[in-house]
């Protein structure tokens, strides 16, 4: 079955791990970096991981700090695992996140930051064991199918989404939001995404008025909870 015929997200994920099988890939995870699903408590289409790896990760709290899902925001490039924790400083706390992916048999993998016909960002993220990198074919073959998935999952949920936003939100609102959520400062989102820091601050004002949270802390936790809910 190809990406394109599948009716649901399981089948989605189901044909897709099939697809980079032949890449000896074991592991994938499909989701938003920007954007309402980005905002929810679960921000990903799906998550194909060992089990053990999965149950680590949200015990952690990994997706707070793993530098695959910033960098899509960060860079908006292609790129094979190892070379995008090499881009991130030696003391950044997700490294910590690659190196316990490894116990699981999660030695290299590939990213791919999409963008949806909207605008949003999204990325889809696969994964193996040890390997010398990726061809450029295969770099191009990951490219090419993940842009699809990504773009059939948001397809998929596109219906279930009418009024899950309170308030429209501007796209660099969201991604203030999604940073903030992670943890970073002003003066590190700032960097992130490459404008000053007051201008970080008015984004995050801005959304915080559309979204009517009494503060930042409140604006976060309350997308930490799910679109529409108090979060306390």
């Amino acid at each position: 079955m190809g990406l394109r015929a599948c009716a649901n997200i399981d089948d989605l994920a189901t044909a897709f791990s099939r697809l980079i099988a032949a890449l000896k890939l074991t592991g994938s995870a499909c989701g938003m970096v920007t954007g309402s699903l980005a905002l929810s408590a679960n921000p990903t289409h799906f998550r194909n991981w060992d089990a053990g790896w999965l149950a680590l990760y949200d015990a952690e709290g990994f997706l707070r700090i793993d530098p695959l899902i910033r960098w899509p925001i960060v860079s908006g490039e292609p790129g094979v695992w190892s070379e995008i924790y090499a881009h991130f400083p030696p003391r950044d706390p997700g490294r910590k996140v690659l190196q316990a992916a490894k116990d699981f048999g999660y030695h290299e993998g590939y990213v791919t930051p999409v963008r949806t016909r909207e605008g949003a960002i999204g990325f889809v993220s696969v994964a193996g064991g040890r390997r010398a990198g990726f061809r450029s074919r295969e770099r191009i073959y990951l490219e090419v199918i993940s842009t699809t998935l990504l773009r059939h999952a948001e397809a998929l949920l596109a219906p279930d989404r009418t009024g899950s936003m309170p308030a429209p939100l501007s796209m660099r609102e969201q991604e203030c939001i999604s940073l903030l959520r992670q943890g970073l400062t002003d003066g590190e989102i700032a960097n992130v995404l490459r404008v000053s820091a007051a201008t970080v601050r008015g984004h995050l004002d801005q959304a915080r008025s559309k979204l009517g949270a009494r503060n930042r802390t409140h604006l976060a936790v309350t997308f930490l909870s799910g679109p529409g809910q108090s979060g306390g």
